[in-house]
């Protein structure tokens, strides 16, 4: 099982954006990040919060503002986080999930990957670190747990009974090349 933790910058603002507006909805609403509003974005990761931090890859996708609710923006992302440099320099994995600003902790899931995280499952809990309500502009802070790093070619699954004190249970390990992960049932 491997862990990440790196930041995620989405700039709608100014003369570089990572998201772009590339569709909106033929109705009125009161802003124009409202419901049905489409983004395009190209967002870089860092190991940092700060832009100037040391990039480690971006985030390439889409995402749509989802709520009727002017007071809550939620969105739907489908996005591939691709890693330029480092340990998984050229490895990605596919992310698919809602989120809403009303919730401080958000969960992303992981739905697949290439390269390291082929065949990628598991979720990132994310926060805001920096977000300016004006432009839209956000740092979002991504803690990635759960992530399997095994392809179906390299992935060994044993399965025992064992008693540890308590009625007995099935005990399965997951052994790759870069991880082993222990379920109890």
């Amino acid at each position: 099982m491997t862990r990440l933790h790196f930041f995620l910058h989405d700039t709608v603002s100014g003369e570089n954006p990572s998201a772009v507006v590339i569709a909106r909805p033929n109705i009125t609403q009161p802003s124009s990040f409202g419901f049905g509003t489409l983004f395009a974005i190209n967002d870089p990761l860092t190991v940092g919060p700060a832009p100037t931090s040391t990039l480690i890859g971006n985030a390439q996708g889409l995402y749509v503002s989802s709520s009727r609710d002017p007071a809550v923006f939620t969105t739907v992302m489908y996005a591939d986080f691709a890693f330029t440099s480092g340990r998984f320099n050229g490895s990605s994995f596919s992310l698919i999930s809602r989120s809403s600003s009303s919730d401080a902790i958000r969960e992303f899931d992981f739905v697949g990957g290439r390269g390291a995280f082929r065949m990628a499952q598991g979720f990132a809990l994310t926060q805001i670190n920096f977000a300016n309500m004006t432009t839209g502009d956000v740092i979002l802070e991504c803690n990635g747990k759960g992530l399997m790093l095994c392809g179906t070619t390299s992935l060994t699954v044993q399965v025992v009974t064992i008693s540890c004190g308590r009625p007995s249970g099935w005990l399965v390990a997951f052994k790759c090349d870069t991880a082993l992960t222990i379920l109890w049932f």
